[in-house]
């Protein structure tokens, strides 16, 4: 009587390894591969281990250390507060606009109502935008 090795598809050595960087246990992978005998999964999930401590290891199929890469690689995102404030301080204004780079050119706040900033060329020698002015004479009309 010859044991039946299961052959892992790149799609359930995904599955199984996004599933263990999600920290579930053994029986929970089964519930999504319930074709895969639990045996098989238990070896899997332990050449996961062999690859999170980077170890060396000959049972690790090269497709299980590509599919692994990719999805620590993808994992790998930085903390949202850190990014999304860094962002905000260094790249939009609290209108959300992009804040121009540096390119040793002149920017001026607009003083009309929208408050955004605006190169000196965008600007009237009041310092108001377009947009601003446009409103106001607006206003005077009616």
């Amino acid at each position: 009587m010859s044991k039946s090795i299961h052959i892992w598809t790149r799609n359930e050595t995904e599955i199984l390894t996004r599933a263990f960087l999600d920290k579930k246990s053994a029986n929970e992978i089964q519930g999504l591969l319930p074709d895969i005998k639990l045996s098989s999964i238990k070896l899997k999930l332990t050449n996961c281990s062999y690859l999170e401590k980077s170890s060396s290891n000959k049972t690790v199929s090269k497709m299980h250390k590509d599919v692994w890469t990719e999805l620590k690689t993808a994992f790998a995102v930085q903390d949202v507060d850190e990014t999304s404030v860094a962002v905000a301080e260094t790249e939009y204004d609290a209108w959300g606009d992009k804040i121009p780079e540096e390119d040793g050119e002149e920017y001026f706040k607009c003083t009309g109502t929208c408050g955004k900033v605006k190169h000196c060329e965008e600007t009237d020698e009041f310092g108001m935008c377009g947009m601003c002015q446009y409103k106001l004479t607006q206003k005077k009309r009616k």
